[in-house]
């Protein structure tokens, strides 16, 4: 498996107008990255640029998007080529995007440097066992049992296995 990280510059503006017209912003402010997301899908296929980042600075209409994929610049042009519309185009082109290919491997003892990004999710008691949708109620779980598995799912949710627990030796900027 190859990987090549992806560079394309981006316009910010003409990005939340495509948002606009699509409705992807209604009450909630703009989401660029969520509406880069929709963008990106339609354009390049699903998942196809992921994960993926945007450097944008408050000041500058310019935005730059990173990504890595399996696949190569000449590719995603392609693609691009034949699934992208005009107001899709104003937003990134094609034309400017640029790949470099990654290593597949890294010394054991080697340094690396890289930013960790994360999305806290918050679950709510809807997603509670022993709830319904309607209103709130309990389904087959108001006696003793239903207040046993709510509370172990709370605990759940405080506590949790967690994933593999990771060492960090420094942190530096």
């Amino acid at each position: 498996m190859t990987t090549h990280l992806v560079h394309v510059p981006l316009d910010i503006d003409a990005l939340r107008r495509w948002a606009l017209a699509r409705g992807l912003v209604g009450r909630a402010p703009f989401d660029a990255g969520y509406s880069l997301h929709v963008l990106l899908s339609a354009m390049f296929g699903k998942s196809v640029l992921q994960p993926f980042r945007i450097f944008a600075s408050a000041r500058r209409r310019v935005a730059a998007l990173y990504a890595y994929t399996e696949t190569d610049a000449a590719a995603l042009r392609q693609v691009a080529s034949l699934a992208a519309t005009p107001d899709w185009l104003a937003v990134l082109d094609p034309g400017e995007l640029r790949t470099k290919l990654m290593p597949e491997s890294f010394a054991s003892d080697q340094r690396l440097g890289f930013d960790v990004r994360v999305r806290p999710v918050r679950r709510s008691q809807r997603d509670c066992p022993g709830r319904t949708a309607k209103r709130g109620r309990r389904k087959g779980g108001g006696g003793r049992r239903g207040r046993v598995r709510r509370a172990a799912w709370h605990a759940e949710r405080r506590v949790g296995d967690g994933p593999p627990r990771a060492r960090l030796r420094r942190l530096a900027r």
